[in-house]
């Protein structure tokens, strides 16, 4: 069938322009490696505002066929294996749109690209592909070139030297196998699909001090994370191979989260990746509870609605109380799912439980019943109803006061615990509850009423030391 269409340099060249000049360099070198080759010689300079660049390699076999060095989006052997980098075949002719002279040899021929259009020489290589071209830029779209040679992260396997020094490998901090979409051709169709892939995390110090994502080695676009991070196969990307989904992203962040919890500080446990990557569904459990335990410390409790006396006593008891717009929804999702953090109804609520009156009262509990009512009387100057209360469930209070009075709950006390009314324990006690006459643990008025029952009843034993006389003997 006849060409149904032609491609304009031009229109092709005005595409590019504006991009960093760094994706020469990733085109080409990504080329190299996706063959079998055992070194890669690179070679740039410049001079008067032109760059001259080649990528030499030593593959057995060199191009396959010349003319995907010219046509656009021809089938390639590279799409159906998810292991190789290319997959639209047309890197090259990106490169070759903004250069002004360009030089294919390989082993099947030779082809020049320069003003006279596109040529073809017989010349061959004996092994491998030698790409040479020359650029207008300035001088410091040079020099990004230069610097984005350190940035590749490069197989250990394979010497690629850059104007004559071999540029060393970079080692990873830690790797993992992970699921990740990947895409590959799958009969006549190009698919995504998930597929288990190694994954290697550096050191940003060793990736320019910035993070980045890498696929097979090759940058792909800056990420905030602590980590750069290399995806051992093809990543879903659109044709400028410079930006992944944030739902690729949020896949991702949640990996690295998984592998690397264990190095989570107060400082950075906050950070926007540990954020995302908490928020997908993969995260495990572990790792919530790590990201839980650096952000808020180690006594987290979730807000409980509608529960002032529950939130108020978590305060009380040094929680750190967790409130809903803190995370997102899918965060608080995982957190359920999980089931990693109780909420302070679930630590200081009572729920509903049988109770029921302890009775018959010991003679400890009847003083005891007598003095609360004594200090009440003298210091909130008001008669006050005191009950013993004993429950079924454990989870209740030591005692509780409002409007139904002082209640004691002996099933958390004791029965023991009532035996002498003056010890400290019962004195603390009993304050502590009448305190709530002027509100919650954590607001002022409860406290200026626990001062001012401690400075009354102080002021009583001064001046009527008879006052406690009858709550002296030891039951």
């Amino acid at each position: 069938m006849p060409d149904w269409f032609e491609v304009s340099k031009d229109g092709l060249k005005a595409l590019q322009d504006g991009k960093s000049k760094t994706f020469i360099m990733a085109e080409l070198i990504q080329n190299a490696l996706d063959e079998d080759v055992k070194n890669i010689t690179i070679e740039a300079t410049y001079y008067r505002n032109l760059a001259t660049i080649s990528v030499e390699d030593d593959s057995p076999t060199g191009f396959r066929d010349l003319r995907d060095a010219y046509t656009l989006f021809a089938s390639c052997y590279k799409r159906p294996n998810p292991e190789k980098r290319g997959r639209f075949n047309s890197g090259e002719k990106f490169v070759f749109s903004i250069s002004k002279k360009a030089i294919i040899e390989t082993t099947t021929g030779t082809i020049v690209f320069d003003s006279k259009g596109r040529h073809s020489k017989r010349a061959k290589r004996d092994v491998g592909s030698k790409i040479t071209i020359e650029v207008a830029m300035t001088k410091a779209e040079f020099q990004e070139i230069v610097e984005y040679i350190n940035l590749l992260i490069l197989p250990i396997n394979i010497i690629v030297t850059f104007n004559g020094n071999i540029v060393k490998p970079k080692m990873y901090d830690r790797d993992f196998t992970a699921t990740l979409q990947t895409e590959h051709l799958k009969g006549d169709k190009f698919a995504k699909t998930n597929r288990k892939t190694q994954v290697q995390l550096f050191d940003t110090g060793l990736t320019g001090g910035c993070a980045y994502i890498y696929e097979m080695g090759i940058p792909v676009c800056k990420i905030e994370c602590e980590y750069s991070v290399n995806v051992n196969q093809r990543i879903p990307m659109g044709m400028d191979r410079d930006m992944v989904s944030q739902a690729y992203l949020k896949d991702l962040f949640a990996e690295v989260l998984n592998h690397t919890f264990d190095k989570l500080t107060s400082d950075n446990a906050s950070n926007t990746w540990v954020r995302i990557g908490m928020s997908d569904d993969r995260v495990s459990k572990d790792a919530v509870e790590e990201v839980i335990k650096q952000r808020f410390g180690d006594k987290p409790l979730a807000y409980t609605v509608g529960d002032a006396i529950s939130n108020d006593d978590a305060l009380a008891n040094g929680h750190r109380i967790i409130h809903g717009a803190e995370m997102c929804k899918d965060e608080w999702d995982n957190i359920r799912k999980h089931d990693v953090l109780n909420s302070t109804q679930d630590k200081y609520g009572r729920g509903t439980c049988d109770c029921w009156d302890y009775d018959p009262l010991t003679k400890g509990m009847q003083m005891v019943e007598k003095l609360a009512r004594k200090i009440a009387k003298l210091t909130l100057r008001r008669d006050i109803n005191v009950q013993f209360i004993e429950c079924e469930s454990s989870n209740t209070y030591n005692a509780t006061f409002g409007l139904d009075g002082l209640t004691f709950y002996v099933s958390a006390l004791g029965e023991n615990w009532f035996n002498n009314p003056l010890d400290q324990k019962v004195l603390n006690l009993i304050i502590h509850e009448l305190g709530h006459d002027g509100g919650h643990h954590t607001e002022s008025g409860y406290h200026r009423t626990i001062t001012k029952i401690g400075a009354m009843l102080t002021l009583e034993a001064l001046n009527n030391p008879a006052f406690f006389d009858e709550f002296k003997a030891v039951v």
